[in-house]
């Protein structure tokens, strides 16, 4: 068994380490280390003036898009707000013949990595859209803090992890008409100086040197 092999274990999320066998905790270190962000990379103020649709606030997103994705909450957003538009960013792994069909959602089609932040700083609010399967439950979403060092306010449903260290900058919703509510009051979160602040102490490099340190390698 892959757990009682390692010599350390480190989970994304407290869910995750929680189920870790109790023995197994107790012999090793087994601890949570969340993923982190490229700060510099996603920092809005290390970009240059960015375009921003001046007619519809835009309503985004980045990464696959797959069935995990909860597409009825978008569609039953995007037609009770036509006044937004619902921008998609990554490579598309799905059908979604009405979804497209409809006039104020665009999908972009694969941004490459140094290009990506630049083209999500147009985002009015960066938006976490899954289906609540018990691995969405558990995780730790990357794009949480690139959103945030972007600025943006966040839309996400329920996960674990976001709604219990992330509630002062994440707007929840589970159901189509809770997700276009909180979509609402991110527009009106003008907090973004706050966001880009708190998400900065977030480090790869950090998160590496602590296991190094923790496995004896500094």
């Amino acid at each position: 068994m892959l757990q009682e092999d390692a010599d350390a274990i480190y989970c994304a999320s407290e869910a995750i380490m929680e189920s870790v066998d109790p023995e197994i905790r107790a012999g090793k270190t087994v601890k949570v280390i969340e993923h982190q962000v490229d700060f510099e990379h996603f920092d809005y103020k290390n970009l240059d003036d960015v375009a921003r649709d001046i007619h519809a606030p835009v309503i985004g997103y980045f990464g696959s898009l797959t069935d995990s994705n909860d597409w009825g909450m978008i569609e039953h957003a995007a037609k009770a707000r036509p006044d937004w538009k619902f921008v998609f960013l990554g490579n598309k792994r799905i059908a979604l013949p009405e979804l497209e069909a409809l006039p104020n959602v665009e999908f972009r089609g694969f941004v490459s990595y140094q290009d990506l932040p630049r083209e999500a700083a147009g985002f009015s609010v960066g938006i976490m859209f899954w289906k609540m399967t018990d691995w969405i439950r558990a995780c730790s979403p990357l794009k949480l803090k690139e959103y945030l060092a972007l600025g943006l306010p966040v839309v996400s449903v329920p996960i674990d992890e976001v709604v219990n260290k992330y509630s002062n900058y994440v707007h929840f919703a589970s159901t189509p008409d809770e997700f276009v509510e909180a979509v609402e009051r991110a527009l009106q979160d003008t907090n973004r100086e706050e966001r880009r602040d708190y998400v900065k102490q977030f480090s790869w490099k950090a998160a590496t040197r602590e296991i190094m340190t923790d496995c004896g390698l500094n």
